[in-house]
Order: structure tokens, then sequence, then C-alpha cells
């Protein structure tokens, strides 16, 4: 499922969660590709789950489920029709957690030859890893 299929409610929430990330880096002071990757994967992430969980619904075709997943394993889960603001931003906090684990966002930066081990991550995001050899 394409991003600009999503119900407009969905699209909304994406754009509030990838509006919260951008103010936590400062897009004044972040590379074009670091900010062009955020966007990208947030539109990944809800276009994904969405799309997803809902192909599985083949018994409840009418009704629609938003689930954040790891692994196969479900951290939240919400049914649009009945949801409220709420459960909405509950969603989106689970979404965040998961896209911010730091061993999955380490391993991500360390194929590109680069590390958010460093102190200034939350300022600075991912830096070039000057010993490569020591991962």
């Amino acid at each position: 499922m394409e991003f600009k299929d999503l119900p407009k409610e969905i699209q909304t929430i994406a754009a509030t969660t990838l509006g919260d990330s951008l103010v936590k880096i400062d897009p004044a002071y972040t590379k074009k590709e670091t900010i062009d990757n955020m966007v990208r994967n947030v539109r990944n992430a809800f276009s994904g789950l969405y799309g997803s969980d809902n192909q599985k619904q083949e018994s409840d075709v009418n009704k629609r489920v938003i689930s954040v997943c790891v692994n196969g394993h479900v951290l939240s889960s919400i049914k649009t029709e009945t949801a409220t603001v709420f459960d909405c931003l509950c969603i989106v906090q689970s979404l965040v957690d998961a896209l911010f684990r730091s061993v999955n966002l380490e391993n991500d930066a360390n194929l590109r030859g680069r590390t958010i081990a460093h102190p200034y991550a939350h300022t600075l995001g991912s830096v070039d890893i000057k010993d490569p050899t020591n991962l």
C-alpha cells in the first residue's frame, strides 16, 4: 500500500510523528540525506504497518487495524473505526519506540560506515566511523 492510499487520519498521524522527530534534530543543522531518510522511514513504516496488517484480516475485511510489530510480535494494535485520539497517540508512541531502538539504529548506521554511539547522537545524528575495524 502506498502512503497516498492511507486514510487521511493515518497520514496526519504520520505527518505529526515526522514533525515531532524533526523538532528533536533541528533540521537547520542536519544533512538533507538524514532528513530524507527519516521521511522515508516514517512513510514506509506507516504504509507497511497499515497495509500488511489489513491484508491479514481475511475474516473481517471491512475493519481496518493498525499494528506495530517487531519480529512478528505485536507491540500495539488499534481498530481505526473505534480508535480515540489517545489510542492513535499510543500506536504512534509504539511506532516511535520501535523505530528508535538504539541497537537497530546502530546496526543500520554501521552498514553505512557510520555510528550513533557517541554522546551527541541526539543532536548531531550519525557520524562517520573513524576505525571501521573496531565495530
